[in-house]
Formats: C-alpha cells, sequence, structure tokens
C-alpha cells in the first residue's frame, strides 16, 4: 500500500473524489456529513472512480508558513442559515445536544463568484467547492472520510507533557499512541458497523497498517505535525512526538494531560435505524466540543460501499472492477514477500546530529555516543528479527490451518505435529519479544527525552535486565531443545523444508535460514555486555551512569552463567533421549530399565574402550563405555544394511547386563599397557600403539568382571576419576533413609582385662530374629523385638526406653492380636499368647492374664494372621517329613461385660489342607491365603476350601513361559497388590506383574533383583528385597531401582504375612538387622527402620 507523498507546491495538487451517495450508498433521508458531494474534475490526468488509485484521495494544506491561498467558502459573506451552524463551536455540550435533535439546515446553494479570483488549475475544467460547514457527528459518522476520523480523533486520543531534547510539550503524543489511538478506532467501527459482515473480519488484522497510513495522510495535512516541527515520516513508536494543530494554536498550551474518552474504554459508535453509524451520546458530546476548522479532507476507499446496487457478500464476488469489498480481501490477503528488506538505519551518531554539536564534545564523549547509538540500534535491529520470526510461526499456522475444504495440500504440518513444533521452536518467543519491545522503546524514550547528547543509558538496561531474566534465560536454556526439533522435522518432511526455505527467500531475511534467527537470542545475551563495556569504557569517572553500567553488566553475566547451566542441562536431556532410541538389549535376560528419560539423569561419561579378542575373534573390539549415575553400560555400535542407507542412528546393544552405580567396583588402573610386543601387531587399531586396561566388576556378583582397555592414559585416569566420584556419591539421596531403633542396646559388655575374645566370635552376639509394632493406650507407637535371648519392649525411635520384657529364648516370630491385648511369640516351635498388660503395665486396674498355650509342644514352623468379615484368624504351618499341614484357627474368647472386655480364651480349628512338599511361607488375603513352597505359589480359597496354582499360565502363552523360564529354580517369596497394575510376584531372582486370574500381564516391566532375594517386603509402594549384603527398593508401579541400602550380616525383620490388618495391629514397618561398628570399634547388632526420607528421624 503506497500513499501519495506530500507535494512540494500545493499550486500542483488537485483535490478530487467521487460522488458521496454513490461510493458509500447513503439513502437519501438520511442526513449528509460536513463534506458536500465534490463534483469530479474533467482533467485529463485525474483518474476515473473505477480506476486504481491510492486509498487516499487528499488535498493538501500548505505550510503554515506560506500565504494562504483564499477560497470559495472564505470570500462568500456569513447569511442568517449560517450562524446556527458556525455558533454550535462555541456553546456548551448540553446546548450543542439540544441542537443536535434539532433538523439539519440545508445550505444555500452557492453564488458562482468572479473568474478572476479563482485559482489556476491548469486546463482542468474548475469546479464549484461546497462550504465546510462543522460536522454533525452524532447523527452521521462514516470513517471512510478523513474529516469524521480527525474530528474524533482530537476528542479520544491521550495527551500529556512529553519531553523531547529536554524541551516539555504540553498536550503531546507520540506515533505509537496516535496509531494506537486510529486502531481501535478503527476496530470499534468494524465490529459495529453493518457494512462488514464476520466473513470480513480479516480488516482487523490490517486495522494497524491501514491506522499508519491515516496518520501519514494527517501528518501530510498538518492537522498532525512534530512537536519541534521536524520534518521525519510518521513512525509508530515513541521516539518521535507530535501534537494536533488545533492544540498548536490553543490558548491553554501548559494544561495538564486530557482526553474526553480515556483510553477508548467506552463504545464510540452506534447502528441507526437506517443501518447507518452514529456516535454514543457520550461520544457525540466529546466531538461537538471538538474544533472544526480546517479539518483535513481524504476519502479511504477500504471503508466504503460499493456504487453497485447488487453487490452482496452473500452473492460472491461483485462484477465492479473497483468494488471497495473486493479491495478490502486484498488488502486483508497474507503479506507477500517484500521487494525491499526493511533495515535499521546504519548511521552513526555523528552523522545525525550537526557537525558544530560534534566539535564542541570531547572525543571521548562522542565515541560514547557513537557506542550509544549503535546499541539502540543492534537492539532495534533485534527486535525486527523476533518479529520476523512471529511472523513466520503466524504464516506456519496460517498454512496448516485446515478449511471447510480440508487441509490444504501444501501444509507442512498439522495436528498435534503442529502443536508441538509450534510449542517447541516458537513458543519462548513471544514473552521475549515483549520484553525487547519494551526495552526499545525505553531507549528511544531516553534518547527523545535528552537528544542530541545522552547522559544516562544504564538504568533502563538494568530495569530490563531485572524484568526479562526468566524470559530470557528461559528461551537460552531451551534453545537445544528448539534446535533439535527443528533439525529433526525438517528431515523428515518435505513440506516443512519447502516452507523453510520460503522463509529463506523472505527479503526480510537476508538470505538467513530460519535456525539462524533462532539462536539470535543466545548471542544477543551475550553481545549485552560487549555493548554496555564499550559504553562504559567512553564514560567519566564522576559519571552516575558508570556504577549503573558495571551493575548491569554484572546482572547480564550471571543471567549468562545462568543460562549456560539451563543449556548443559538441556543438551544433556537431549543426548539422553538420543542414548534412548539407540540402546537395545541383545537378549530379554539383560534388560534393565535405564531410566534415561528421568529429568535429573546425567550422563557421567561416554568414550569408547576396547574388549580383548577372544578365541573367536582376531581383532579388538571396540565398545562404548557409558557411565550415568544410576547404571554403566558397556554397548557395542551396531549398524543395519537398512540404517546404512538412511540417516538413521547407529544401535547400541548392550550384551552384559549394566551394573547399578551403587553395585559398581573398579580396579586395576595401575596396570601395565598392552602394548605391541604383547599382541600382534594387526590386532590393534592403527592409531593406537598401546592399551591401558582396567576392571570393573558388580560388588554383589564378583564372577561379572569386564577387563576394559583405554586407547590412552589419559583416557583410563578419566575413567578412574568418573568411577571414584560415582562412588562417592551420597547413596542416600534415594526415596528412603535408614533410623536407628536400637542404639548400642544389643552391644555385648565390655571384656576383662587380660580375657581373650575370638577376633570374630558371633556365638556370642545376640541374634534378632523379628519386630512388630502397635499402638499403645496412650497414642504412643510401641515396638517389639524378638531375639534369641528374649523378647525387648520400648517407645519406637527411643532406643534408651527398650526393657527386656520377656525372658524366652529361641524367639522367631512375633505378633499382636490387639483386638484381645495378647502378644503372640514364636518360641522353640511353640506359639504362645501373653497378656500385654503384664508385659507393658498401663496403669490401670485391669488384672494381668496367665500366658495362653495355642499350639502343641514343638509343631509350629510359622504363623500368619488375618480378617474375615471384621473377624480375626490366625493360621499356622505344621511341618512334616513329606508335607505341610495348615490349619486355620479362629480365637474363642469370654463374653463381655460392662467391668471386663472380652478376653482370648483358646483356639479353635476351621479349616485344614495340605501341601506338598512343604510350605515357606503364607500371607493372608482378604478371603485367600497365598501359600509360598519351595518351586510354586499356591492360592487357597477359604469359601471354595481349593488349592490352585499362581499364577495359573496359559498353556499357549509362549511369552510368559519363556520370561519365566530361566526362573524355573527360583524360589517364591510373596505376592503384594499394585494399584493399577495386577499382582507383583516376587522371587528370589526377580518379579513380574499378573492379572486377578494369575496370567501375566506388563511383561516389559518384569525386573530381576541385583543380588538373590531372601525375603521380600511391599510397604507405601515400594518393594524391599533383603539379602545378607544389601537391601534393594524398587518401585512397585515400575520395576524401576530407586536405591541399594548396602551394609553388612543385613536382614529384613519385618515379615508380610505376620502384619495383619490395621484393626489388628499398626502394619508392618519396615525394619532390618545389620552389623554396625560401635566407638569402640565392635560390631554391635542394630535394628533400623526404613522410613521415607523427609521423616524425622530422632
Amino acid at each position: 500500500m503506497e500513499l501519495p507523498s506530500q507535494p512540494a507546491s500545493t499550486a500542483d495538487v488537485s483535490w478530487e473524489a467521487d460522488m458521496v451517495h454513490d461510493m458509500i450508498g447513503v439513502s437519501s433521508h438520511a442526513p449528509i456529513s460536513d463534506q458536500p458531494p465534490p463534483y469530479d474534475t474533467c482533467s485529463s490526468t485525474t483518474p476515473s472512480p473505477t480506476s486504481a488509485s491510492p486509498l487516499w484521495r487528499t488535498r493538501t494544506r500548505p505550510l503554515p508558513t506560506a500565504p494562504r491561498r483564499s477560497s470559495l467558502w472564505e470570500q462568500r459573506q456569513p447569511s442568517a442559515q449560517d450562524t446556527p451552524l458556525r455558533r454550535t463551536s462555541e456553546e456548551g455540550p448540553s446546548r450543542m445536544r439540544s441542537r443536535l435533535r434539532e433538523p439539519l439546515p440545508q445550505p444555500p446553494s452557492p453564488t458562482p463568484p468572479d473568474e478572476s479570483s479563482l485559482p489556476s488549475y491548469g486546463h482542468a475544467t474548475p469546479h464549484v467547492a461546497m462550504p465546510l460547514a462543522p460536522s454533525h457527528l452524532s447523527a452521521f459518522v462514516d470513517l471512510a472520510l478523513l474529516s469524521h476520523i480527525a474530528q474524533l480523533l482530537s476528542c479520544v486520543i491521550p495527551r500529556q507533557p512529553l519531553i523531547k531534547g529536554s524541551i516539555v510539550y504540553p498536550l503531546s503524543f507520540t506515533g505509537r499512541t496516535l496509531v494506537t489511538t486510529l486502531a481501535d478506532m478503527l476496530s470499534q467501527y468494524v465490529h459495529a458497523s453493518p457494512c462488514f459482515p464476520m466473513s470480513e473480519s480479516l480488516l482487523l488484522h490490517a486495522a494497524r497498517p491501514l491506522a499508519l497510513s491515516i496518520a501519514h495522510s494527517l501528518q501530510t495535512q498538518l492537522f498532525v505535525h512534530e512537536a519541534d516541527w521536524e520534518d521525519h515520516p510518521m513512525s509508530d513508536d515513541v521516539g518521535s512526538v507530535y501534537m494536533l494543530y488545533s492544540d498548536r494554536i490553543s490558548s491553554d498550551k501548559a494544561g495538564p494531560a486530557q482526553v474526553a474518552l480515556p483510553g477508548l474504554s467506552a463504545e464510540l459508535f452506534v447502528t441507526t435505524p437506517w443501518q447507518t453509524m452514529a456516535l454514543t451520546p457520550e461520544a457525540a458530546a466529546a466531538a461537538a466540543a471538538a474544533p472544526t476548522q480546517e479539518l483535513p479532507t481524504g476519502l479511504l476507499t477500504p471503508l466504503t460501499r460499493c456504487y453497485s446496487p447488487t453487490c452482496s457478500p452473500a452473492e460472491g464476488s461483485c462484477y465492479a472492477p473497483s468494488c471497495p469489498r473486493t479491495k478490502r480481501m486484498l488488502l486483508c490477503a497474507p503479506e507477500e514477500p517484500r521487494d525491499t528488506v526493511d533495515t535499521v538505519t546504519a548511521a552513526a551518531w555523528v552523522e545525525t546530529v550537526p557537525a558544530s554539536l560534534v566539535a564542541s564534545l570531547p572525543p571521548g564523549e562522542v565515541k560514547r555516543q557513537n557506542a550509544i547509538y549503535e546499541f539502540v540500534q543492534k537492539e532495534e535491529a533485534f527486535l525486527q528479527d523476533l518479529n520476523l520470526l512471529r511472523q513466520w510461526e503466524e504464516r506456519l499456522q496460517q498454512r496448516s490451518t485446515q478449511s471447510p475444504d480440508g487441509l490444504p495440500d501444501d501444509a507442512p504440518l498439522s495436528g498435534e505435529a503442529l502443536d508441538l513444533f509450534v510449542r517447541d521452536v516458537f513458543g519462548l518467543v513471544a514473552p521475549l519479544q515483549t520484553h525487547i519491545h519494551t526495552l526499545v522503546d525505553r531507549l528511544l524514550e531516553r534518547q527523545r527525552e535528552e537528544t542530541p547528547v545522552v547522559q544516562h543509558i544504564g538504568d533502563v538496561v538494568v530495569r530490563a535486565a531485572l524484568e526479562w531474566a526468566d524470559a530470557y534465560t528461559t528461551y537460552v536454556a531451551q534453545y537445544p531443545v528448539a534446535l533439535a526439533r527443528f533439525k529433526a522435522d525438517v528431515a523428515g518432511n518435505a513440506r516443512l523444508r519447502r516452507f523453510v526455505d520460503d522463509c529463506r527467500r523472505d527479503p526480510a531475511a537476508g538470505r538467513h535460514a530460519l535456525d539462524h534467527f533462532l539462536f539470535r537470542p543466545a548471542a544477543r545475551l551475550q553481545r549485552y555486555h560487549l555493548h554496555l563495556e564499550s559504553i562504559a569504557k567512553h564514560t567519566p569517572p564522576d559519571n552516575e551512569d558508570t556504577e549503573t553500567l558495571k551493575l548491569a553488566m554484572a546482572i547480564v553475566d550471571e543471567q549468562c552463567r545462568h543460562a549456560q547451566r539451563g543449556v548443559e542441562t538441556t543438551e544433556m536431556q537431549i543426548h539422553l533421549r538420543h542414548l534412548a532410541r539407540q540402546l537395545e538389549a541383545k537378549r530379554p535376560d539383560v534388560l534393565v530399565d535405564l531410566d534415561l528419560l528421568h529429568p535429573q539423569r546425567q550422563v557421567c561419561l561416554e568414550t569408547p574402550l576396547f574388549r580383548w579378542p577372544d578365541n573367536f575373534e582376531l581383532e579388538w573390539t571396540e565398545m562404548r563405555g557409558i557411565l550415568l549415575d544410576n547404571y554403566m553400560v558397556l554397548a557395542k555400535l551396531k549398524r543395519d544394511d537398512d540404517d546404512a542407507m538412511s540417516d538413521a542412528p547407529a544401535k547400541l546393544v548392550y550384551s552384559k547386563r549394566p551394573i547399578p552405580v551403587p553395585c559398581l567396583d573398579a580396579g586395576g588402573f595401575h596396570d601395565p599397557p598392552v602394548g605391541r610386543t604383547s599382541v600382534g601387531r594387526r590386532l590393534l587399531p592403527t592409531d593406537v600403539h598401546g592399551m591401558y586396561p582396567f576392571s570393573v566388576w558388580h560388588r554383589f556378583r564378583p564372577a561379572q568382571v569386564w577387563t576394559l582397555y583405554a586407547p590412552s592414559e589419559e583416557g583410563r585416569r578419566a575413567w578412574r576419576q568418573a568411577l571414584n566420584r560415582a562412588g562417592t556419591n551420597d547413596p542416600s539421596l534415594g526415596p528412603v533413609m535408614r533410623c536407628d531403633l536400637s542404639g548400642d542396646v544389643f552391644r555385648l559388655p565390655a571384656m576383662a582385662p587380660g580375657a581373650l575374645l575370638p577376633w570374630r566370635d558371633t556365638s556370642t552376639m545376640l541374634d534378632i530374629t523379628c519386630t512388630t509394632s502397635w499402638t499403645g493406650p496412650h497414642g504412643e507407637t510401641l515396638l517389639a523385638m524378638g531375639t534369641s535371648d528374649g523378647v525387648w519392649i520400648g517407645h519406637q525411635g527411643r532406643p534408651s526406653t527398650l526393657r527386656k520384657v520377656l525372658h524366652v529364648r529361641h524367639i522367631t516370630q512375633c505378633a499382636v492380636l490387639a483386638l484381645y491385648r495378647r502378644f503372640l511369640v514364636l518360641a522353640d516351635r511353640t506359639l504362645i499368647a501373653y497378656d500385654l498388660e503384664a508385659l507393658v503395665p498401663s496403669g490401670a486396674a485391669v488384672p494381668s492374664l496367665a500366658p495362653l498355650r495355642l499350639s502343641h509342644a514343638r509343631e509350629v514352623q510359622f504363623f500368619a494372621m488375618g480378617e474375615v468379615d471384621g473377624r480375626p484368624y490366625l493360621v499356622y504351618a505344621k511341618r512334616k517329613t513329606t508335607e505341610t499341614s495348615v490349619r486355620i484357627m479362629v480365637p474363642v474368647a469370654s463374653v463381655a461385660s460392662e467391668r471386663q472386655p472380652a478376653t482370648l480364651t483358646g483356639v479353635h480349628l476351621l479349616h485344614k489342607f495340605y501341601v506338598y512338599p512343604e510350605a515357606t511361607h503364607i500371607q493372608c488375603w482378604a478371603r485367600e491365603l497365598l501359600v509360598a513352597t519351595s518351586r510354586a505359589l499356591f492360592t487357597y480359597s477359604l469359601e471354595e476350601q481349593e488349592l490352585k496354582p499362581f499364577p495359573a499360565m496359559r498353556q499357549r502363552d509362549e511369552r510368559g513361559q519363556a520370561l519365566l523360564r530361566p526362573w524355573d529354580n527360583a524360589h517364591p517369596l510373596g505376592a503384594f497388590a499394585v494399584p493399577n497394575l495386577g499382582w507383583l510376584v516376587c522371587f528370589d531372582r526377580g518379579g513380574v506383574y499378573v492379572d486377578a486370574e494369575g496370567q501375566i500381564v506388563h511383561a516389559e516391566q518384569a525386573f530381576t533383583w541385583e543380588a538373590p532375594a531372601q525375603r521380600v517386603l511391599y510397604h507405601n509402594g515400594y518393594v524391599f528385597a533383603g539379602c545378607t549384603s544389601c537391601v534393594e527398593v524398587r518401585e512397585a508401579c515400575s520395576g524401576r531401582l530407586a536405591q541399594i541400602l548396602a551394609g553388612r550380616e543385613m536382614r529384613l525383620l519385618s515379615r508380610q504375612d505376620a502384619a495383619g490388618e490395621p484393626q489388628l495391629s499398626a502394619g508392618p514397618v519396615p525394619t532390618m538387622v545389620e552389623l554396625r561398628r560401635s566407638a569402640d570399634r565392635r560390631d554391635v547388632p542394630r535394628v533400623v527402620a526404613i522410613v521415607p526420607r523427609d521423616t524425622p528421624c530422632p
């Protein structure tokens, strides 16, 4: 859209317009605006109304310094009919509103003046100009007329005192304010006018360019002028200050900021019954008070109606070649590539000011002003690049938007792929663009206020740096993600590559690719320090801006460091995603869930390593050693024939089970290198002169040793340092921690002087076999510990309160039957119930009861407790030579009274069944029992009284059989219900998930223990597997390794089978026993609880 430039001489300018009735289609009974119907000139050079012409047809007002030419209106004497109209500009708003309701008087027919008094217009036929009367916008308003826009603009544009060149200009405004006000007026007009259907709502997207063209026309006709009367093109920024000509000649120049309708918050336009537009009463009152002298004239074609009576949006296209509706659609069409490039002026500061000013300043100050000017220019160029990115984003979405006819054939992306691409590539541009736009406005304001010599600039940068901190650092940190998404999608999408090529050919891009503009913010953040350093270098020390510039550089440097850390983290995540796609297991039995997509996962070291040739290989095997923060993986690069022809990354296949970092040991870093004399010359790589060996192995599986060779001493030293750092990591960073429950209670007394004590005599130590906890009568948590020499009871978490309360030997299991206040003890294979009041007196006047034997002597191997329909039951196993008898007992209690509650008097046999060859473990479910033998698991229904295998695999379930085939000799340890997954069946070698029917599900989540487990326990979403050297903690929902607690002589004490229900006890607190060194360097067995990390431990 090109606008007519201001002519050099007003005598050469002709004013022309079409008939208003024909162009805008106003009804004959509708009031007419302030402009009478103009008459066409007959000049041969004047284009016809239907020919292609600029948007504006304007009459240019002469400059105020030139002598004004008298017009027909000025030569004509006022008449009585003109008096009421002329008085409206001098009357108050109330009187004016009353006059607006009166019918408009028709202007008299003009009297042709003397031909000699008319100016000469060349060979054009002269026409008679109608007088300009004051406008009544309340009756009719049409923003296609420039005079209506100007009169309304003078009412609504906010004016305030602004500073330019250290001079205060009252009643002024910036170019940004002017264009924004005009754009808001156009938007309200298009929304309210019935002439613009919803299908033409695209006109709103062109509101700002139209507003800029309107502002240029107003400046051309001197309705708006620069405050200092400079002659610069109209700009949509805050660097220029403008005033209305009517305010310039006003007597009140020092008035405060004023505006008739603040911020256009109220509606300006209403629709009349004749389908025309008028002002609201508030807007009409303000417009009536506005000056109407010397209003500019012109016609905005895109806002007019078509002169054809058959033109209708519902009937498709119009036959008229100059239909305004067609012009509107062309105006709102997507912007085509421009023929010229909009670039920031590259002139230096010395070229923008008078030479005398440059000569009067010191050379250092000139260099400082040049540096400031260059900084502002570079920031404006950076803002243009961000705007270009936003334009490309909108263009991509427009091309990928589905129309009623379907998705375009050349759509680069669609659906979720488009959303992901826009989010990752362009998602962080908009917040950064807002901050940079604000910074540019403030820099231009500072230049405008302190021109020509800017004194302070550091405070503007400090404020901007504090505001953009999150947006800038986030963008730079996520730049690797944007670049990776961009490259991946462009490589696999031909239409997206075509779109990227179109963006590169955009003249505004300067033949730079799209990824170049994506990198601009990251590069710009690092250049701020150079710009500020250049300004500070030439700033005098006594200038207060010196300290501000130093502060700004410190803030930017800290943001660069923070962004660099974010970039490293992001690049690590991208590399981990790449590894997750590359790594594959050669066999299912070595498959391990490495959890590579965890947000805190890190790669400690990744280098090539070599393996010694074995009997079947003649060359060294190159491997890829990858040390993560949770596993060490040794993989071999493998590329298929199909992948060799494509850009797909090669696969990394590992044949050895990855070793967890807590289980990783290394050595042999001082072994001599293997030189050319040790092996054949052709066996070594051509660029390697020696191999430096070292070994790594699994701490709990010493047979698994990897002997690896680094190609240099520096490479072996790097692995040694990385393995040492990984070994020194805090192993307690997992989800649980240890809490000491016993302290030194079980430490042996000191030996007499001269007494001989074996170096390791475990026979003299107490054997802690079991623990259980329950809630006491006063709400406190009590803990009981069973040992080979008796029972200790005290407050949980307070070792000093532990006391030996029961002197019974060979205790293997204990539990609490809280309903009857009984403490069950399995000692020497005999089940006995003790009264809790006798063991732990509560202080109440309740007589203690004698112990009650619940079984025959030496017949109980182990027991468990459960509940059916609110009634507790007891299950114990009696082992025989070739079978195990499982007996289900029901407690028998006395009748309760008001003075004495029900007491346990014995047990009654409810059911009895046999298991072959022997039972090792029993768990009580709701209405079933889970019985574990040395080879299999069985479920026993209390209602059906039937024993069924568990899990029950189908005969044709080849996948399940292949999964359990390596575990043919595995010993089952238990099964636990996992929400949303079914049941987790645990063996001494690993775990597998099954459904309620016993069929294997989620086979990919099956896992293998790092060390053979002896006992398992489920608590709070985690599975604990214990052995003598460690306790392994895994997530029950995924099977991933969460933590390994290493120690000496470790053993889980809590039992899932003896836990019972909440009504029976407080639940199984995971406890274990381990050997620790005391202060006097002696081994002491200590009982510790495994609690969540955020649990306070005394």
